[in-house]
């Protein structure tokens, strides 16, 4: 009977902090592609990667008392809870590959402009079938070029191709999570 009343309060506040989480993320993502084009520090959003690393934990630990308390949807919420807590880690992986990326970094529109697509396209309306093309396009474009000449040139284009896979690996995440809706 106590589960009975407490279930549908805590399973809104799950709700509400699942959506509250995917815009912290879709935030991140956005402000990730806007820091490569307006050269703007990106360990200004150290803070935010923080919260939402804090957001994702607690959310988890009331999914699970949720899933042990038998709650329905509560198997789902969590599943779905912990492949955000991935995708939190591809961020700070790509948070610490962005700080590698120099403001004269030549092809940082294309990157730019791939990360915000990929922040535009979470939804389960978005099309990441044509963001993950558009990755696979840039790759091969990255490919191509000359081998770096020095050690910062091969920091740098290393950096762009962990960028470039943590987005592949995010938007298949985005996509598992899509698929559950």
């Amino acid at each position: 009977m106590l589960t009975n009343l407490y279930a549908p309060e805590s399973q809104d506040k799950l709700i509400d902090w699942v959506e509250e989480i995917d815009s912290d993320i879709k935030d991140i993502l956005k402000f990730f592609g806007h820091t490569l084009v307006k050269h703007l520090d990106v360990e200004v959003y150290e803070g935010k990667i923080k919260k939402l690393e804090n957001d994702i934990a607690k959310a988890l630990d009331l999914a699970i008392i949720e899933k042990d308390n038998r709650i329905e949807n509560s198997k789902n919420l969590l599943i779905g809870l912990n492949y955000r807590e991935r995708e939190m880690e591809l961020l700070k992986e790509m948070y610490h590959d962005l700080k590698e990326i120099p403001v004269e970094f030549a092809d940082e529109k294309l990157i730019s402009d791939i990360m915000i697509d990929t922040a535009n396209n979470l939804t389960e309306n978005g099309d990441m079938v044509m963001v993950k093309k558009r990755i696979v396009f840039l790759k091969e474009h990255f490919n191509m070029m000359n081998l770096p000449e020095t050690h910062e040139d091969f920091i740098i284009q290393s950096s762009v191709f962990q960028v470039f896979r943590s987005l592949n690996q995010f938007i298949d995440i985005s996509k598992n999570i899509n698929d559950m809706a």
